[in-house]
Protein backbone atom coordinates (compact mmCIF):
# COMPACT_ATOMS: atom_id res chain seq x y z
CA UNK A 1 0.00 0.00 0.00
CA UNK A 2 1.11 3.60 -0.53
CA UNK A 3 0.98 4.47 3.19
CA UNK A 4 3.88 2.15 4.13
CA UNK A 5 6.87 3.97 5.52
CA UNK A 6 10.26 3.49 3.89
CA UNK A 7 13.16 2.85 6.25
CA UNK A 8 16.48 4.28 5.05
CA UNK A 9 19.40 1.88 4.82
CA UNK A 10 21.77 4.47 6.26
CA UNK A 11 21.62 8.12 7.30
CA UNK A 12 24.74 10.19 6.70
CA UNK A 13 25.04 13.30 8.81
CA UNK A 14 27.80 15.86 8.83
CA UNK A 15 27.51 18.34 5.99
CA UNK A 16 26.20 21.72 7.14
CA UNK A 17 24.86 22.84 3.73
CA UNK A 18 23.36 21.29 0.57
CA UNK A 19 24.98 18.15 -0.80
CA UNK A 20 25.90 18.70 -4.45
CA UNK A 21 27.34 15.32 -5.48
CA UNK A 22 27.41 11.72 -4.25
CA UNK A 23 29.13 8.63 -5.61
CA UNK A 24 29.91 5.03 -4.71
CA UNK A 25 33.10 3.01 -4.69
CA UNK A 26 32.55 0.23 -7.25
CA UNK A 27 32.13 -2.52 -4.60
CA UNK A 28 29.84 -0.30 -2.49
CA UNK A 29 32.21 -0.43 0.50
CA UNK A 30 32.29 3.34 0.81
CA UNK A 31 30.78 6.40 -0.75
CA UNK A 32 31.74 10.04 -1.08
CA UNK A 33 29.79 13.27 -0.94
CA UNK A 34 30.49 16.90 -1.83
CA UNK A 35 28.75 19.92 -0.37
CA UNK A 36 28.23 23.65 -0.56
CA UNK A 37 29.85 23.75 2.89
CA UNK A 38 33.21 23.34 1.10
CA UNK A 39 33.87 19.77 2.17
CA UNK A 40 34.26 16.37 0.57
CA UNK A 41 33.51 13.42 2.81
CA UNK A 42 34.33 9.74 2.39
CA UNK A 43 31.95 7.47 4.31
CA UNK A 44 32.73 3.84 5.19
CA UNK A 45 29.34 2.12 5.32
CA UNK A 46 30.38 -1.52 5.73
CA UNK A 47 29.61 -1.59 9.47
CA UNK A 48 25.93 -2.54 9.91
CA UNK A 49 24.61 0.18 7.64
CA UNK A 50 26.09 2.96 9.75
CA UNK A 51 28.65 5.45 8.56
CA UNK A 52 31.97 5.06 10.28
CA UNK A 53 35.49 6.18 9.56
CA UNK A 54 34.42 9.41 7.93
CA UNK A 55 37.26 11.30 6.28
CA UNK A 56 36.85 14.98 5.45
CA UNK A 57 38.67 17.07 2.86
CA UNK A 58 38.28 20.83 3.11
CA UNK A 59 38.16 23.10 0.07
CA UNK A 60 38.09 26.85 0.52
CA UNK A 61 34.70 27.44 -1.15
CA UNK A 62 31.39 25.74 -1.91
CA UNK A 63 31.88 22.61 -4.01
CA UNK A 64 29.59 22.46 -7.05
CA UNK A 65 30.48 18.96 -8.21
CA UNK A 66 32.98 16.14 -7.79
CA UNK A 67 33.89 12.84 -9.42
CA UNK A 68 35.90 9.74 -8.55
CA UNK A 69 38.63 8.60 -10.96
CA UNK A 70 38.42 5.12 -12.55
CA UNK A 71 41.22 3.81 -10.30
CA UNK A 72 39.19 5.00 -7.27
CA UNK A 73 42.11 6.69 -5.54
CA UNK A 74 41.49 10.35 -6.51
CA UNK A 75 38.52 12.66 -6.15
CA UNK A 76 38.33 15.76 -8.31
CA UNK A 77 36.20 18.71 -7.19
CA UNK A 78 35.14 21.99 -8.79
CA UNK A 79 33.97 24.95 -6.73
CA UNK A 80 31.98 28.15 -7.05
CA UNK A 81 35.20 30.18 -7.51
CA UNK A 82 36.31 28.13 -10.53
CA UNK A 83 39.03 26.16 -8.76
CA UNK A 84 39.60 22.52 -9.72
CA UNK A 85 41.23 20.38 -7.03
CA UNK A 86 42.38 16.76 -7.04
CA UNK A 87 42.38 14.95 -3.71
CA UNK A 88 44.48 11.84 -2.99
CA UNK A 89 42.30 9.48 -0.96
CA UNK A 90 45.24 7.39 0.26
CA UNK A 91 47.42 10.38 1.18
CA UNK A 92 44.42 12.29 2.53
CA UNK A 93 45.44 15.57 0.90
CA UNK A 94 44.98 17.90 -2.06
CA UNK A 95 47.59 16.94 -4.67
CA UNK A 96 46.79 19.54 -7.32
CA UNK A 97 44.95 22.81 -7.60
CA UNK A 98 44.14 24.69 -10.80
CA UNK A 99 43.14 28.31 -10.21
CA UNK A 100 41.76 30.38 -13.14
CA UNK A 101 43.74 33.50 -14.09
CA UNK A 102 40.61 35.58 -13.38
CA UNK A 103 40.86 34.71 -9.68
CA UNK A 104 44.53 35.55 -9.57
CA UNK A 105 43.99 39.01 -11.07
CA UNK A 106 40.56 39.89 -9.63
CA UNK A 107 38.42 38.40 -6.85
CA UNK A 108 35.42 37.68 -9.12
CA UNK A 109 33.99 34.17 -8.89
CA UNK A 110 34.01 32.01 -12.03
CA UNK A 111 31.95 28.96 -11.00
CA UNK A 112 32.69 25.55 -12.52
CA UNK A 113 30.23 22.70 -12.98
CA UNK A 114 30.58 19.38 -14.72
Amino acid sequence: SSDQSITPLVILEGHSMNVTAVGWQWEAKWLWSASEDGTLRVWDIRVSGRASGVREYKAKHAINDACLDPEQCLLTSVDDRGVLRTWDLAGKECVSELVPDEIKSAPLPVPLQT
